[in-house]
């Protein structure tokens, strides 16, 4: 035998030797997974070390971790990390978004063709129950009690708080600045013209049935007020007049108008007309008349600019103005044809709409609320 051979073979042997019960040994730590049996007897060596003493493993394995690898410190301080906090979210975010993207249908697409009718039978008995119960509880005594309780307490605490704490300043400028605009547009509608019209013509209406007079309807002092205006402007008129009755464009429009004034007397006679016009010439007429102011003015503006004419004047004028006070109205519009009437309301309803419409109104209202309650800031509800 060659000498090589003789030196070999021993490590060879022993190297094979080891490679196997070393294989074998590892295969072992591992395999089986399960145990095997035979004739219902469990087989020794099965399952392998590692998976049969698995649970146990594990265990050592998460208290190994758990204290000396990654401790509750280790795991509070990571997740107390901006970057990993900000990381979590956008993960979490993202998920969440995706989710929510998804078109899952309606709830009962998501029930199983054959569970459906159960479904829906179900819904209906479940709602029906609900209704039941809610309407039972809704007519109870106690719901009752319980409601007037709750809102007796609300109530209470609502009217001890005063306004600034309900409606802070900042809230109260946007709040009365909506309500202007809302104002507004509110009375720029066309709704408000129909009622303003529909509102004038009742008033009317009941003003002329309960025979009311325009004294009535006007304040006492503003009715004195008027009257002690007119007497005193009274005689500053009367001495403009006279100043106009001396000049010649003054006399001439006077006998023009007189003049139209016997013309229309003479057509109102009818059959006599004719009778009177042979002997009532209208030019003569002008002429005379325009005669007569041309004599007549001087001595009719000294009589105009006369104290004691203008007293006079003054007093039958107020006398004709407070027994038109004392008019009824019915009396007043008896002879104002209907559509007159009519014409007079929507002229009314235009000029107080042209008012109610301007920006500036609804503003003007907004601030005299806004300026009522920033005087009452410090008082309750309740007060």
């Amino acid at each position: 035998m060659h000498p090589f051979i003789t030196y070999a073979t021993p490590p060879l042997i022993g190297a094979a030797i080891g490679y196997l019960t070393n294989y074998v040994a590892i295969r072992m730590l591992f395999r089986p997974l399960q145990a095997w049996r035979l004739f219902g007897l469990r087989l020794p060596m099965t399952p392998g070390v590692i998976p049969g003493k698995r649970h146990e493993l594990a265990v050592n394995i998460g208290k190994m971790v758990g204290g000396h690898l990654l401790t509750g410190a280790d795991v509070q301080k990571a997740l107390a990390e901006e970057s990993f906090r900000t990381e979590l979210g956008n993960l979490l975010s993202s998920r969440v978004q995706t989710l929510l993207n998804l078109d899952l249908g309606t709830l009962p697409s998501l029930v199983p063709a054959r569970f459906r009718g159960y479904f829906q039978g179900g819904v209906k008995v479940l709602r029906w129950r609900s209704l039941k119960h809610l309407h039972a509880h809704l007519d109870s005594d106690h719901f009752g009690d319980s409601l007037v309780a709750v809102l007796e307490e609300r109530s209470d605490e609502l009217l001890d708080r005063n306004l600034e704490e309900l409606i802070p300043a900042e809230l109260r400028a946007r709040v009365f600045e909506f309500l202007g605009e809302t104002a507004s547009d509110f009375l720029a509608g066309p709704e408000v013209e129909k009622w303003l019209l529909n509102y004038l013509e009742k008033r009317l209406a009941e003003l002329l049935a309960q025979g009311k007079t325009p004294a009535d309807l006007l304040p006492a002092d503003l009715a004195a007020e008027l009257l002690d205006l007119l007497a005193d402007e009274t005689p500053g008129l009367l001495r403009k007049l006279a100043a106009l009755i001396r000049e010649p464009l003054m006399q001439e429009r006077l006998a023009g108008a007189l003049g139209r004034v016997v013309d229309s007397f003479t057509a109102a006679l009818g059959p006599m007309a004719a009778l009177l016009g042979s002997f009532l010439d209208r030019e003569a007429i002008h002429a005379k008349i325009r005669d007569y102011l041309d004599r007549k003015g001087e001595e009719l503006s000294d009589w105009l600019f006369d104290e004691k004419v203008q007293a006079k004047v003054t007093e039958v004028l107020r006398a004709k103005a407070e027994n038109l006070l004392r008019t009824p109205l019915a009396e007043l519009l008896r002879r104002v044809p209907p559509e007159k009437l009519a014409r007079a309301r929507q002229v009314l309803a235009e000029k107080i709409l042209r008012v109610l419409r301007d920006p500036a109104t609804g503003r003007a209202l907004a601030n005299l609320v806004n300026e009522a309650l920033a005087g009452q800031q410090g008082r309750s509800l309740h007060e």
